[in-house]
């Protein structure tokens, strides 16, 4: 998706910028960030924090954690936002010789012989073995509670993002305190949810750990 608004950014977001950027301001918050000059474009990264310059939000600035950038200056070179999700991006996963001895040593005979007669060749031949998220799924559905463990360690802990939309009201839970905000977006790398600070729709946006629709709205 193109952004072509800076109300369009969002904490957590991944980004694709496609040329370099005519400017950008070097510092954000008094940290003085390094200037992106020699970067190969296109490049993807994702936001972690983003300053606002007046309640009109004029000007934003962003960063990565080590550069930072002008928001119309990165809109102006192309940017767009990188969609993937928790599960499809980790697949097809390249899984080294000793972590498919660890996943067959754990397997129960009837999975064993058939991942030996899978992996063998491949293994044989490259040295890993490639798993697509089919092949995932299937061993995932058919794990114990050690063996789910197991997987974890080795490709990631499976994350379930609730069916949450932008804009709907939560009820979030800081300091053993509940509060109304409203969602934003989630980070699909690690699962973080990110609402609205205040009750606002829009702006500075935080993480927030405990949260639940909050089943109904308010009045306008």
């Amino acid at each position: 998706m193109k952004i072509t608004d800076k109300s369009q950014f969002k904490i957590g977001m991944k980004i694709r910028i496609l040329t370099a950027p005519e400017s950008w301001n070097p510092e954000v918050n008094g940290i003085r960030y390094q200037y992106p000059l020699n970067l190969k474009y296109p490049l993807e990264i994702e936001i972690e924090d983003i300053d606002t310059y007046n309640n009109k939000r004029y000007y934003y600035d962003f960063t990565d954690g080590k550069y930072s950038w002008c928001t119309v200056s990165a809109i102006t070179a192309g940017c767009e936002i990188v969609e993937d999700s928790s599960t499809v991006s980790r697949f097809p996963f390249k899984l080294n010789a000793n972590n498919c001895k660890i996943v067959v040593d754990i397997a129960c005979n009837e999975w064993k012989e058939e991942l030996i007669k899978a992996w063998g060749p491949d293994l044989l031949r490259y040295g890993y073995v490639t798993i697509t998220e089919h092949c995932y799924v299937r061993m995932r559905k058919s794990c114990t509670v050690k063996q789910h463990t197991l997987f974890d360690d080795i490709f990631g802990r499976d994350i379930i993002l609730p069916n949450y939309k932008n804009g709907d009201l939560l009820l979030v839970k800081n300091d053993g305190a509940w509060f109304i905000r409203y969602f934003s977006h989630f980070n699909k790398h690690n699962g973080d949810v990110f609402v609205y600070d205040g009750q606002k729709k829009e702006g500075h946006v935080s993480i927030v750990k405990s949260h639940k629709l909050a089943g109904f709205v308010l009045p306008d």
